[in-house]
């Protein structure tokens, strides 16, 4: 087997990111559920209904816990959004936006026309 020096691309960061920012709320919806007053509204979302009723005999100060839990899950969520731009999941941001662009035909030209007549110092005159 050949071997080449080239770097290898490891995904443990963004997917621990994201596998937190996941579990964090998930907890926050237990939370928010068992600190509401009546659950019962909340039977329709399955696994946080579920995962609540199992963790209620618990007895913690669900109230308390609320902003504790949100505030996390905001910080990771924050995290892995700055995130982002540093890791290859830059080009789930960035091939839509570029296909888009490139899309608009009338905004492609007057771009070329421009970095053209840029590069040429072109500007006082008008390409065709």
């Amino acid at each position: 087997m050949r071997r080449t020096s080239g770097r290898v691309f490891s995904y443990l960061p963004e997917t621990t990111l994201l596998f937190l920012v996941t579990l964090s709320g998930f907890l926050l919806e237990i939370t928010y559920i068992l600190s509401a007053p009546d659950p019962r509204p909340f039977a329709y979302h399955l696994v946080g209904y579920q995962t609540a009723r199992l963790v209620a005999p618990l007895q913690w100060p669900w109230n308390n816990l609320l902003p504790v839990v949100l505030a996390v899950h905001l910080l990771l969520v924050a995290s892995f959004f700055a995130y982002i731009p540093f890791s290859r999941l830059v080009h789930v941001m960035a091939t839509p936006l570029g296909r888009l662009l490139n899309s608009q035909t009338a905004i492609l030209a007057e771009k070329r026309r421009t970095v053209v007549s840029g590069l040429l110092n072109l500007e006082g005159h008008r390409l065709p």
